[in-house]
């Protein structure tokens, strides 16, 4: 096996692990995670969470973020309206995508009713806005939706740290690192063009982060 087929096998494997429906349930798995750890610490502002509720979050983000449009592009997929679960085709993205947004939609609306502290709530309806204007842009430029959800889980992971007063600085140097792997992978996968992953990433990283600012300093403030 040469070089280039080892490349490419990499760059697939390390797609399918940073497929887009995966991240929001991995973030909630390490934001649990988290408030178990430091839920002893006097200073940590989180009040303590019953298992059950761990579970009911993590599995209601799972449902909502990953298996409901999951379900939905196999059946596509199945009958034929899209080629591949990553909807390589721009033109076969608008459906699968609308009903995408609608599943993120409820996951907000269930993350306000397990009364999540409001960032996360603001981080899921960034996420939703910013799969919104991914489904406009792609009618006209193939953006990276890889790299848009990698740029808002960034985001969405410096909240948590932040929330925490966890040292962010070295997890997301790492995270940014990740990040350029990706770019690079999605790039020989001919999926992208360099500027779509770039566009992708700000893009997440962006609409994601933004609320984000106002609403930890605001708890920081107080």
């Amino acid at each position: 096996m040469n070089t280039n087929k080892i490349l490419d096998i990499l760059s697939y494997g390390y797609s399918v692990i940073c497929y887009p429906l995966f991240a929001p349930t991995i973030l909630s798995v390490v934001y649990c995670f988290l408030s178990k750890r430091l839920e002893s610490m006097e200073e940590n502002p989180f009040i303590e969470i019953p298992q059950l509720y761990w579970l009911l979050l993590i599995g209601g983000t799972l449902l909502f973020t990953c298996l409901i449009p999951l379900v939905i592009l196999l059946i596509m997929k199945y009958n034929g309206n899209i080629k591949d679960l990553d909807v390589s085709d721009p033109k076969e993205r608008t459906i699968p995508y609308i009903f995408t947004i609608f599943s993120l939609s409820l996951w907000s609306t269930f993350l306000q009713m397990m009364q999540v502290p409001s960032f996360l709530y603001y981080s899921s309806t960034a996420i939703t806005i910013a799969l919104i204007i991914v489904t406009i842009i792609t009618h006209w430029w193939k953006i990276s939706v890889h790299l848009a959800s990698f740029g808002g889980s960034i985001a969405m992971l410096a909240g948590i740290l932040w929330y925490f007063g966890i040292p962010a600085r070295n997890i997301l140097i790492v995270m940014f690192v990740l990040a350029w792997l990706l770019m690079l992978a999605r790039i020989r996968l001919n999926a992208h063009t360099p500027l779509q992953t770039v566009c992708g990433f700000l893009l997440g990283l962006t609409i994601v982060f933004i609320p984000n600012i106002f609403d930890l300093q605001s708890i920081l403030n107080k």
